[in-house]
């Protein structure tokens, strides 16, 4: 134990704390996979927009607290076409992870999600600057080499029930893609801003984004639904 600690030094709480808390996030993030997965599978509900817009909508709650330290305006002024790019690739990600559930199986979904990390990386060395060690970079090279060796897994694959399994996998490697843009982007905003600003303004221009998306894409699928239990608790269960 105290070999560990001093390898964890000298921030060993604070490293263990957000260890934990990570798992934690990976186990909603299973959750929310699992869910979307199912309507899709077995209830043929193809809303992604709609999904991500109510956790938007959540989101501004920060923007009470904005309006409260009369920030909201200021910021909205200054950094507001950072926050619309940042809304962009964020909202877009989601809707190309969700969609692409109709297509591929939710393991090869989750484990291509996982591709988010190697672009960062790469994205981080460009913009901020970051620089890997030997041993990082021929981690980033066996990840990559992953994606491409499950991308042809999935390809070469006879399944009846995922027939087109290669879209859904390039759908989450595209998706990826631009959760690595959104992640870096916010690190890079959070230079200027406090994490509350960065949720609260995020919130409020991905609800706008995603909000005249979903009328354009989604409002027939939505009015045709039919709205049982199962689908309104599996909604619940994404929030």
């Amino acid at each position: 134990v105290d070999r560990l600690k001093e390898f964890l030094q000298p921030n060993w709480k604070q490293t263990v704390f957000g260890l934990i808390l990570g798992q934690i996030l990976a186990i909603f993030i299973t959750c929310t996979s699992s869910f979307s997965q199912l309507l899709s599978s077995n209830y043929k509900v193809n809303a992604p927009t709609f999904q991500s817009f109510i956790n938007y909508c959540l989101l501004c709650v920060y923007c009470t607290i904005l309006i409260y330290r009369k920030k909201f305006f200021s910021s909205l002024k200054q950094y507001y076409w950072k926050f619309a790019l940042l809304a962009l690739a964020d909202v877009e990600a989601n809707y190309l992870i969700v969609k692409a559930y109709q297509f591929t199986t939710l393991t090869s979904a989750m484990l291509l999600d996982c591709s988010t990390l190697p672009f960062v990386m790469i994205l981080s060395y460009i913009f901020i600057k970051v620089r890997y060690s030997w041993l990082q970079l021929i981690g980033v090279l066996v990840a990559i080499s992953g994606i491409i060796v499950l991308v042809v897994s999935d390809t070469s694959t006879d399944s009846d029930t995922y027939e087109d399994a290669w879209i859904g996998d390039l759908l989450c490697v595209a998706g990826a893609l631009l959760y690595a843009i959104s992640n870096v982007f916010q690190e890079l905003i959070l230079s200027s801003v406090e994490p509350f600003e960065l949720l609260g303004m995020l919130g409020f221009f991905a609800t706008f984004i995603s909000g005249i998306q979903l009328v354009i894409l989604e409002r027939q699928e939505l009015e045709n639904l039919d709205w049982n239990s199962d689908i309104i608790l599996l909604f619940f269960g994404l929030v």
